[in-house]
């Protein structure tokens, strides 16, 4: 399915709007709704979370004018409803319109007690290894840590976060360099024609 959704949104063979009131009616296991026009305002809740929820975010996100709570929609499945928390901060940095609300959520999200006066250190460390795969400012998450959360493998993390960074810069450089050389060799080329 999301195939298709990516072949033929793009394209116009299906409308958002539309595919986002099938999949919500799909979800809320509503079939009276996925035959008849029920808007989007009075769709069911999700009686299968997990149900269609990449699908359903991808579907959001084409949506134009994003607002801030389709934003905090398209987090809510790619956390709750498909569980990967990459995907969410994939989102979150490729929002720029809602990027700092976003990621707030994030960090809140992976600072929820699991005991009750102990955050596990577990997710924000996975955070911070998604984050660093999309490009974030890390500096930034790394501030958000509270005092005292233990972070298994935080240095390891971040020293790799940091080669990762180092190494995207230095491809970019190269690729760059190469580009100005071949504009020079083919502007050479037309010249001496």
């Amino acid at each position: 399915l999301m195939l298709f959704l990516k072949a033929a949104l793009p394209l116009g063979g299906a409308r958002p709007v539309g595919v986002r009131r099938l999949l919500e009616a799909h979800r809320g296991g509503n079939r009276k709704a996925i035959l008849t026009d029920i808007p989007p305002a009075k769709a069911v809740p999700a009686t299968n979370p997990r149900l269609f929820a990449g699908e359903l975010a991808y579907v959001i996100e084409q949506i134009d004018p994003l607002t801030e709570e389709d934003a905090k929609l398209i987090l809510r499945l790619y956390l709750d409803g498909a569980r990967s928390l990459v995907s969410a901060a994939a989102f979150a940095q490729r929002c720029t319109l809602h990027m700092t609300v976003l990621w707030e959520t994030l960090v809140t999200h992976c600072l929820k007690k699991t005991t009750k006066k102990k955050v596990d250190g577990k997710m924000f460390g996975l955070l911070l290894e998604a984050a660093a795969g999309c490009g974030a400012d890390l500096s930034h998450l790394v501030s958000q840590i509270p005092q005292g959360m233990d972070i298994e493998g935080l240095r390891p993390r971040l020293v790799a976060a940091v080669g990762d960074y180092r190494l995207k810069l230095k491809i970019n450089e190269l690729s760059n360099e190469l580009i100005n050389n071949d504009k020079i060799g083919l502007l050479r080329e037309l010249i001496h024609r």
